[in-house]
């Protein structure tokens, strides 16, 4: 997946997602842990925006087989935690950072730094489905369809939409934006 030369924002993109998105999932287990920490009202306030990301990903078709986002919704939680932390960890990491060689090179490739780093994060779940293993893949996966695994959190990220400058409203920029935290 990686090698030498690849970009410090490829390497948070994709190492920093898959990090995070393990990390969260302590924080969805805590919900229905009978020791957890959270309080009555975290674990509700949690419980519906859990709820509401289960209905956007129930509402996403692959081939014209719907999501089951109760099914996925742990792994939802994940994703769309995930690369918000790496994201946040990025812009963090490179707020007093010069411009180093490697970013004066990719420059030339039309693409920001912050583009970069969804683009990296896009790569991570690209892959092919055939139609006919579609509805029985859909039926028995813990995550959703690779695509959404995509779309889903960066609907949800104000960033992306600032990045890539999605008019408001549109489908990459729903004025609706679920967030868990």
């Amino acid at each position: 997946m990686m090698g030498p030369g690849y970009p410090d924002v490829w390497i948070i993109a994709t190492f920093g997602f898959v990090f995070s998105h393990e990390l969260a999932h302590e924080f969805t287990y805590a919900d229905t842990d009978e020791e957890s920490p959270w309080d009555v009202l975290s674990k509700s306030r949690f419980r519906e925006q859990t709820r509401l990301l289960q209905q956007q990903y129930s509402a996403y078709r692959l081939m014209g087989v719907a999501l089951n986002g109760v099914r996925t919704s742990s792994e939802d939680v994940a994703d769309n935690t995930g690369v918000k932390l790496a994201f946040q960890a990025y812009k963090e990491l490179t707020v007093n950072q010069s411009p180093t060689i490697e970013q004066l090179i990719y420059s030339h490739l039309n693409y920001t730094q912050d583009q970069l780093f969804f683009l990296a994060h896009a790569q991570l779940f690209c892959g092919v489905y055939k139609k006919e293993h579609v509805a029985e893949i859909i039926s028995v996966a813990s995550h959703s369809a690779s695509p959404f695994r995509i779309i889903g959190p960066l609907q949800n990220l104000p960033e992306f939409s600032e990045a890539f400058k999605c008019p408001t409203d549109s489908y990459m920029n729903p004025k609706t934006k679920n967030t868990i935290w």
